[in-house]
């Protein structure tokens, strides 16, 4: 599937019709950091595994075809654009920058027994870039709330971002 900025998704699919992986690439056919997806199923279609962005994710199904079991990466994957003159960084950590702009990094998001909110700073920073040549900064700040879900796989809880924008130049 092409996109207007010229990317394209890209999608794997078995012989039951199940996409088995998505993969998204900019024009030039780099592929898109933090946008790499990947399903396995038994032979009844039951999901077994998935990996996102390299970290697997595995899955145990009962005699009913219900998730029992699940285990996760304990990572969240931030992604988007800024400036590509901009450093950013994300709770403090630097990113990975691609194609004109795009930022990519996985920030811990250790699990834990019940739903919980993962903070998430992002700050881009353009050296030297106001009318007065000092830095332009732009922060924003949210939780993530993390799912919760019951030990029969069901979704309790979805997720939730807020978010607040500060901008402002130094």
């Amino acid at each position: 599937m092409t996109l207007a900025d010229g990317g394209r998704w890209d999608y794997g699919y078995d012989t039951l019709g199940q996409v088995t992986g998505g993969s998204r690439k900019f024009s030039d056919g780099t592929a898109t950091l933090g946008q790499q997806f990947g399903y396995t199923f038994d032979s009844i279609g039951n999901r077994t595994q998935t990996v996102t962005n390299g970290r697997a994710a595995s899955y145990t199904n009962n005699l009913l075809n219900q998730i029992t079991t699940r285990a996760v990466p304990q990572v969240l994957d931030v992604l988007g654009t800024a400036s590509p003159q901009a450093i950013v960084t994300v709770n403090d950590q630097p990113t990975q920058r691609q194609n004109n702009g795009y930022f990519y990094v996985g920030v811990d998001a250790s699990n834990r027994s019940v739903a919980w909110p993962v903070t998430v700073n992002i700050n881009a920073v353009v050296p030297g870039r106001s009318p007065a040549g000092t830095n332009v900064v732009s922060s924003q700040s949210g939780a993530v709330q993390t799912t919760k879900e019951t030990t029969k796989g069901k979704l309790q809880r979805d997720r939730s971002f807020v978010e607040k924008w500060l901008d402002r130049s130094r």
